[in-house]
């Protein structure tokens, strides 16, 4: 009886699958080079690790017991070859991936190399792929690698100690098509579909129409290395036209999916989508057309300048593909078999959209025959811009860059003055502004952008001046862009409170709430002497001057400490520095005002 021997040991790895590696191959002698690249490997001699589900077994040789490969029916045979044994109900090819470091680098399915035994070679790895002899589509694929010989005490090979893992699904990838929708005429046939992987991707695939079969195909040798669809379309009975879905789902669950149209037996004109908006930038999309005419009898019209179009056949492609595929499970396939049906595509290609308004352009489709019209409406956005509203400038300030969030390709803004100029690096626009005696204003404008515009304001102050306005004078001790101007005016010390208690004046980051606070209490130039000087400023017209809070914005920074117009409790006080003191207690006064 035929034996199973296992290591004690079953090593169930957690690393995750290794990198994926384009595919090689291996023969069954001892010509495989080891120091080749087969297919692509990035390095048969990196250190991988094994792959999540590795299994170490000890394989004797078929007259040392006959170990098997798991279930299935790979053993090494007396010439010390792995090969599938004959005796079993099931069969499949070995391929030799070559020299490599561990199992981690067998890393995909070798589209070459393929045979029934293959040598057995510590060192190398291997991909077996195992089918029911009564279904070849439905197989697995293992691999496998070669850790070393099992030998006697006296040196004689009576196995090896061999790693494997399945079922092996080599490179985690999607399957890439080019078809994404075909059309059979009302006469049916078979269209095949060749994936455009450069790897074997292992894949399920299913139709939900009972008019519609499908199956894998091979251009390779073996027909296993299933690389495309054979599509097989029943003939239609009807003046309309079916639609069905095929879905092809790799062993990673990655899906695709094809639609299908079977026309019905008149003359046909469809087109999908209808309409479509598309976004204000630079952009191309296609518009699929289902017909059973000629290109050359179909006319388009209607573009704008801003919308190119062109009509491409891709009937004739897809035709073409199909005639360089072996089926295997549709052995009736013809590849000369071509239907009434063609599939055309209408490709168009807008220009951005530099303006805010959308527009919209209508093509129109027609037969020369006269008895189809159809209609494609594309609507693209207009640009939108949004950033900064003002930006501000002291004096002396140069330049200043901002962002700009824009849904399409913007273009620099235009100044109406010339000692205010842009540039622009990505979405980041500069604003730079000459050096100013007096106030002044720029408004920088997009082209054809009318509800968004940057103004820019320039102060003929800066930090440090001497503040002059009217009756208004003091100190600019602030200026920001946001807007935030300050100046400043020293008195000298002055008790905060001449009583203890409390007066609401908590705000730490605005001065005026407190100022007014402190203005609503009754006789408060008396009971609050260091507000009263503050408010000595607020006369003869003049209003705006307050007590900074502790933690204002722009409050100045003074070499010495002076009261803020934040309580601190029933007795107590902040000064400038966020200190509490006192409130019955003389310290300097100092006053903001905004200008």
């Amino acid at each position: 009886m035929k034996t199973k021997v296992f290591k004690l040991l079953v090593t169930l790895f957690v690393a995750a699958l290794p990198f994926s590696f384009a595919s090689c191959g291996g023969d069954d002698d001892d010509n495989v080079d080891p120091n080749a690249n087969p297919g692509g490997t990035i390095d048969p001699s990196a250190n991988v690790p094994d792959p999540a589900g590795t299994i170490e077994l000890s394989m004797r040789r078929e007259d040392q017991g006959d170990t098997f490969l798991d279930e299935s029916n790979i053993h090494i045979n007396n010439s010390d070859n792995f090969e599938f044994d004959s005796g079993w109900s099931y069969n499949g090819k070995i391929a030799s991936y070559g020299a490599v470091k561990g199992l981690g680098n067998v890393s995909n399915i070798p589209t070459n190399g393929w045979a029934d035994e293959i040598s057995v070679k510590p060192g190398y790895g291997y991909v077996a792929y195992l089918y029911n002899k009564n279904s070849v589509e439905n197989g697995q694929y293992y691999r496998f690698y070669v850790v070393d010989y099992i030998t006697t005490a006296g040196g004689s090979v009576i196995g090896a100690d061999v790693k494997y893992q399945k079922p092996f699904y080599g490179k985690d990838e999607a399957i890439q098509i080019e078809e994404k929708a075909i059309t059979f005429g009302a006469e049916g046939g078979v269209q095949s579909i060749v994936f455009a992987n450069d790897n074997i991707v292992v894949f399920d695939v299913e139709s939900d129409a009972g008019w519609l079969s499908v199956s894998k195909s091979s251009t390779l040798d073996p027909g296993f290395l299933f690389n495309a669809i054979t599509i097989g379309c029943e003939p239609s009975n009807t003046a309309t036209a079916s639609e069905g879905t095929i879905t092809l789902t790799t062993a990673y669950k990655k899906k695709v999916t094809i639609k299908v149209t079977r026309q019905g037996q008149a003359p046909f004109f469809e087109i999908n989508p209808e309409e479509e908006t598309i976004s204000s930038e630079e952009q191309t999309g296609t518009v699929g057309i289902s017909t059973n005419y000629n290109l050359s009898d179909i006319t388009i019209s209607g573009a704008p300048s801003w919308l190119k179009t062109e009509l491409t056949d891709a009937s004739f492609y897809m035709r073409r593909k199909a005639a360089a595929v072996r089926s295997v499970a549709l052995k009736d396939y013809d590849p000369s078999i071509e239907t009434g049906a063609r599939a055309y595509t209408l490709l168009y290609r807008a220009e951005s959209n530099l303006n805010e308004d959308q527009r919209t352009a209508t093509l129109t489709l027609k037969t020369k025959d006269g008895k189809f019209t159809k209609h494609f409406k594309v609507t693209q956005d207009g640009i939108t811009i949004s950033g900064p509203k003002e930006v501000f400038f002291d004096r002396t300030q140069s330049n200043y860059t901002v962002s700009i969030s824009s849904n399409g390709d913007w273009t620099v803004p235009k100044s109406n003055q010339t000692w205010c100029t842009v540039s622009r690096n990505g979405n980041n626009l500069t604003i730079r502004c000459e050096p100013s005696t007096a106030d002044r204003t720029a408004t920088l404008t997009f082209p054809g952008i009318k509800s968004y515009k940057i103004v820019v304001r320039q102060s003929k102050y800066a930090v440090g001046d001497e503040y002059s306005e009217g009756k208004v004078t003091g100190k600019v001790c602030y200026m920001d862009n946001s807007g935030l101007r300050l100046i400043y005016r020293e008195f000298g010390v002055a008790l905060w409170s001449t009583e203890k208690v409390t007066t609401g004046a908590t705000d730490r980051y605005d001065g005026e709430k407190n100022m007014a606070v402190i203005r609503a209490i009754p006789n408060f130039k008396t009971l609050y002497p260091a507000f009263a000087l503050v408010e000595s400023l607020n006369t003869d017209g003049v209003t705006g001057w307050y007590m900074p809070a502790c933690e204002e914005k722009g409050k100045p920074s003074l070499s010495y400490n002076y009261w803020s117009s934040t309580e601190g409790s029933t007795s107590i006080t902040y000064s400038s520095d966020g200190t509490l003191g006192d409130k019955i207690f003389s310290r300097k006064v100092v006053a903001i005002c905004k200008f």
